[in-house]
């Protein structure tokens, strides 16, 4: 599209969400299959970091996306600083849910996540997806998979290229952000060239803080290159980890995992 017609809430923010696909509050069954979702004909029409850039959004509604691309969910050069552009976005407002299972997902050039999968009443399983940032830049900080206060089954995944080039503290992209989750499975993926491959981490001051936090288990996967992109290094900022687990009072199993060659 050229135009963004439709929008819905956010149940995180007072941001409007402007997408190109969105399922209705309180939809069910819905199967998105066989897709193309191209965003950059509605790109120019963001202005400022008002607005939110979805592809593909499911608010308090369940489904599968089987084979799905989405790219260019991007903000224009002159707004590529705002922390916008969800390639594809689930979330639940309170006391409801969202369940969505994506398998052969892939998201390139999206602004600032692939896959976002927020709040305490939405699961979100993800299989065999590829999910790739814009490698290092200086504009935002780029996540490829992130679970927030939600549950998730992550496995056989490839994600990449996820890196932040402006350095500071808690400024680091990830290939896959687990934080302040319920329940997460993150299995057999392969995440390799993000400031940090896999980042688990409890920390409430950021907000949607599950009823319970449960155990999260990271098994069986492959991490490689984690890098620090930024000039002259970031020492003890959280930059070149292949798998970090930070601050958690839950069960974190980490076992069977392989990381080379982190800097």
């Amino acid at each position: 599209p050229t135009t963004l017609p439709l929008s819905d809430t956010d149940p995180d923010s007072t941001t409007p969400q402007d997408y190109i696909v969105g399922v209705a509050p309180g939809t069910t069954g819905v199967r998105l299959k066989n897709l193309a979702i191209d965003g950059s004909g509605a790109s120019p029409t963001f202005t400022s970091c008002s607005n939110d850039f979805v592809g593909v959004y499911f608010h308090n509604a369940s489904g599968t996306i089987n084979n799905v691309r989405a790219v260019n969910i991007a903000l224009p050069t002159a707004e590529a600083s705002c922390r916008e552009g969800l390639a594809f976005y689930v979330a639940s407002s309170t006391g409801q849910t969202s369940t969505v299972t994506m398998d052969h997902v892939r998201a390139r050039r999206y602004q600032r996540n692939g896959i976002t999968c927020d709040d305490a009443g939405t699961t979100c399983t993800v299989t065999y997806s590829t999910l790739a940032g814009d490698g290092p830049n200086h504009n935002v900080t780029q996540n490829g998979i992130q679970v927030f206060g939600s549950s998730a089954t992550l496995s056989h995944n490839r994600v990449s290229l996820d890196s932040y080039t402006g350095g500071g503290l808690g400024n680091q992209s990830t290939g896959m952000l687990v934080q302040n989750a319920e329940q997460v499975s993150i299995s057999r993926n392969v995440v390799f060239s993000n400031d940090i491959d896999i980042y688990a981490v409890e920390n409430p001051s950021l907000g949607l803080v599950p009823p319970t936090t449960g155990t999260w288990s990271i098994l069986d996967n492959t991490v490689s290159q984690a890098t620090d992109a930024v000039p002259g290094g970031a020492p003890g900022n959280g930059y070149g980890d292949g798998i970090a687990v930070d601050s958690t009072s839950g069960t974190v199993n980490v076992i069977g995992n392989h990381s080379s060659a982190d800097t």
